[in-house]
């Protein structure tokens, strides 16, 4: 029984461990750029929206 778990295991572990690893750094890298460009475009945006403010409440 041992000796066909460890090969087993072995052909497991290189089939699943490369995409457990690509999966949780695509997610992770998925998430990192989405909250920069989020928080970039906010940052772009904002101005014009202060300004469109500041024009509507002295009118």
């Amino acid at each position: 029984m041992k000796l066909t778990f460890i090969p087993l295991l072995c052909l497991t572990s290189i089939v699943f461990l490369p995409w457990c690893i690509s999966f949780t750094f695509k997610k992770s890298l998925e998430s990192w750029i989405y909250k920069g460009y989020k928080q970039d475009t906010t940052e772009k945006h904002y101005p014009i929206f202060k300004q469109t403010r500041g024009l509507d409440h002295h009118c």
